[in-house]
């Protein structure tokens, strides 16, 4: 109906970035885009990444495991495990760190401010968007995330070595404001019947409806709206 498909665009509106030229990587032009004029935070398709692999300012980061990733990589990528961007802070367990600590991974991984992040998951995608959530809260924007992973880079048969490349320590600066990116409970609890509010909840049916849980209680925020990351 009129009313029915006027919603489901309203909402494609919402979740889905414009596709035109200027922001789209499944293009075969968007290869000879220069790094500054790319659209981002993004999602890069694989044929993006593959022709532009020996660019300068380029720094692609593997979440898979550790034993995955020395069985073969992108050329070029670096190894971090998802986890260690969280841990217990302010008596909660599993929170993001500090941008201080987020810092001294970026540190250590040779990334400068101006770097373009491209982050390669497995089959699991809330990986990439954790450390997503890392970059935003250093106010990082130009990243993104690699689209189908490395399953999707695997299967299509591109380049792939064991090789671990060289590093330099980069010393990535702490942002001096706090982020906008993230909210604490408290807020969240603040929004709650709020009509400017959207509270989203991305977790599998199951666990929305409390028919399973990982978590003291199961069930969802009051008002949360379920939409699966998958």
């Amino acid at each position: 109906s009129p009313d029915a498909a006027a919603k489901i665009n309203a909402w494609r509106a919402f979740f889905l970035a414009p596709d035109g030229p200027e922001t789209s990587l499944s293009k075969g032009t968007a290869s000879s885009t220069p790094f500054s004029q790319l659209s981002l935070p993004g999602l890069f398709e694989t044929a993006w990444l593959n022709e532009n692999l020996q660019k300068p300012g380029l720094k692609i980061i593997d979440l898979r495991t550790q034993p995955e990733y020395n069985g073969g990589h992108i050329p070029g990528s670096v190894s971090l495990n998802p986890e260690s961007l969280r841990g217990l802070i302010d008596e909660t367990p599993s929170s993001l760190l500090p941008a201080k600590m987020l810092a001294e991974h970026f540190s250590m991984m040779g990334i400068a401010p101006d770097d373009l992040v491209v982050l390669v998951a497995s089959e699991k995608p809330q990986d990439a968007t954790l450390a997503g959530m890392a970059c935003e809260r250093l106010k990082h924007e130009r990243y993104a995330v690699l689209q189908g992973g490395f399953p999707k880079w695997q299967a299509e048969n591109r380049p792939v070595d064991t090789v671990l490349p060289p590093v330099r320590f980069s010393r990535y600066p702490v942002p001096d404001t706090p982020d906008t990116f993230t909210v604490t409970a408290r807020e969240v609890l603040s929004a709650i019947g709020n009509p400017g509010s959207i509270i989203l909840d991305v977790r599998p049916v199951d666990f929305y409806s409390g028919k399973k849980k990982e978590e003291a209680r199961g069930g969802h925020i009051p008002g949360a709206v379920n939409r699966p990351f998958l």
